[in-house]
C-alpha cells in the first residue's frame, strides 16, 4: 500500500473510535488504503489536529467544524476543512436526578450540572 491516511477521533474505546477502526479496516479491504486511527480527544481537538496536519481526516461534530471554519470559540485562525460524509445525528439530553428540585429549564440557572469538559465544548 503506497497510500496512507491518519484518522482523528475521540478517546480510545469510545463509540467514534470504534467506528473509525471499522472505517480503517474497510479502507484497507476495499480501497487498498492503509490507515491508522489517532485518538485525539474529541471534536474540537480533532479540528485543531486537522489544522496542524496531525491527522488527514477526522470525526467531528458540526459545532466544532463550524467554529474552526468561522474562527469561533477556541479557534484563533480559520481552519480550511470540508465535509466528507454526514453520519448520524448526535443529540444530547440533560438528565436530572430525581429529587433535585429541578422541574423546569429555568430551575437550572445558577446551578452546576456538569464539570468542565474541554473535549466536549458543545456541552
Amino acid at each position: 500500500m503506497s497510500r496512507f491516511l491518519r484518522i482523528g477521533t475521540s478517546s480510545t474505546g469510545s463509540v467514534y473510535y470504534t467506528l473509525a477502526v471499522a472505517m480503517s479496516k474497510m479502507l484497507k479491504d476495499h480501497a487498498n488504503l492503509g490507515s491508522t486511527v489517532e485518538p485525539v480527544g474529541g471534536s474540537t481537538p480533532n479540528v485543531h489536529a486537522l489544522n496542524t496536519n496531525r491527522v488527514d481526516v477526522a470525526i467531528t461534530n458540526a459545532m466544532a467544524s463550524y467554529d474552526g471554519y468561522h474562527t469561533k470559540g477556541r479557534f484563533k485562525q480559520p481552519v480550511e476543512l470540508g465535509l466528507l460524509v454526514v453520519g448520524n445525528p448526535s443529540l444530547r439530553q440533560l438528565v436530572i436526578r430525581k429529587g433535585s428540585g429541578i422541574t423546569r429549564v429555568e430551575d437550572i440557572k445558577g446551578r452546576t450540572f456538569i464539570g468542565r469538559r474541554p473535549a466536549l465544548p458543545e456541552i
